[in-house]
């Protein structure tokens, strides 16, 4: 089964004051990722999704304020979770609960990367994917412009104090994939990038014998036979 986009849930709150997201039965990956909102450094970030701590990506912590955070879980609970992000050092954020359905690849440890640039105009970068069917996401936040244009390509919620998010909407070939994101003033420009894999079909389960297909089928002493209606013992 693909991956497909769910929903993007956005907003602003206090440290420890959760975002309600509604989970279906076959959503198998939430992505949060957001900004710090106050004049405080933020030293660390954890989040719960229904009570259950997610797994953090990575923060960077180089511009005070709008520090930005990245964490993930998979396969979250079903029906109407609370998203509750706890800052140490930061006291409120605006964030992005980005949520998507699919089957992810079992085991799945995250490809992904994070960086920043200072005063880009446009921030571009190659990320290498690696599976054969995988969609690529990121998200961008700028401390002084809306981004005009960014690579990925398809967007993931409103632009909310500059923060975006994007995915390809698709599978992307193994490779080198551009990233970019284009504004229009210079400012601090921060980024994380993810790729969700997904499983590819394996064949099917054939008997062979000596790498040759075979059928199942009824013999006596190594010849095979059929189901012949007989009479007085003859054919």
């Amino acid at each position: 089964m693909a991956i497909a986009f769910v929903s993007a849930t956005t907003t602003s709150a206090n440290s420890g004051v959760g975002v309600d997201v509604t989970v279906a039965s076959g959503d198998t990956i939430l992505i949060v990722h957001g900004i710090d909102n106050s004049t405080n450094a933020l030293t660390a970030v954890s989040a719960t999704v229904g009570g259950n701590a997610m797994t953090q990506l990575g923060t960077i912590n180089n511009n005070v304020p709008n520090d930005q955070f990245c964490l993930y879980y998979l396969n979250p609970p079903v029906g109407t979770q609370s998203v509750v992000i706890t800052e140490t050092g930061g006291t409120a954020h605006l964030s992005r609960a980005v949520l998507y359905s699919g089957t992810i690849s079992s085991g799945w440890t995250p490809n992904f990367a994070q960086g920043n640039g200072t005063n880009n105009v446009n921030l571009s970068t190659t990320f290498t994917t690696s599976g054969t069917n995988s969609w690529l996401f990121a998200c961008f936040r700028n401390d002084s412009s809306a981004p005009s244009g960014t690579a990925p390509a398809t967007a993931r919620g409103s632009t909310a104090n500059n923060i975006m998010s994007v995915d390809s909407n698709a599978t992307v070939s193994p490779g080198s994939q551009n990233v970019q994101f284009t504004n229009g003033n210079s400012g601090q420009t921060e980024y994380f990038v993810i790729e969700i894999p997904v499983p590819v079909a394996g064949p099917a389960n054939v008997k062979t014998f000596n790498g040759l297909a075979v059928a199942s089928v009824k013999t006596i002493k190594g010849l095979a036979i059929g189901s012949v209606k007989t009479i007085n013992g003859l054919a």
